[in-house]
């Protein structure tokens, strides 16, 4: 799992996103291990973050919001949200991890 979750990192990282976050829910939610947040400039570069996973081949299940100002990649035990700054701040999901460990 941590080289899975090193290469998602790598590739957020490449994709030039910023204040990349990495939160370990693995003993405490049922539905999913770790959760990623990260922000783009703008959906240029969030559509484009997501095509760099794609090209990766990172699997995963579902993808919302493929034309918002949020995404999420739902790979089962990781979720992986790009937003934009605005998204970011105005639904805080950082609030909602603040308690549980982060790892980046």
């Amino acid at each position: 799992m941590k080289e899975e979750l090193n290469q998602i990192f790598k590739i957020l990282d490449e994709s030039k996103l910023f204040n990349i976050c990495l939160y370990d829910l693995m003993e405490t939610n049922p539905f999913y291990n770790y959760v990623f947040i990260s922000t783009a400039l703008n959906k240029r570069q969030l559509t484009a973050s997501l095509n760099h996973l794609d090209e990766a081949n990172i699997s995963y299940h579902h993808v919302e919001g493929r034309d918002s100002d949020w995404v999420l990649v739902d790979m089962g035990e990781i979720l992986i949200n790009i937003m934009t700054n605005d998204s970011r701040e105005l639904y805080s999901l950082d609030n909602l991890f603040i308690s549980y460990k982060k790892l980046i």
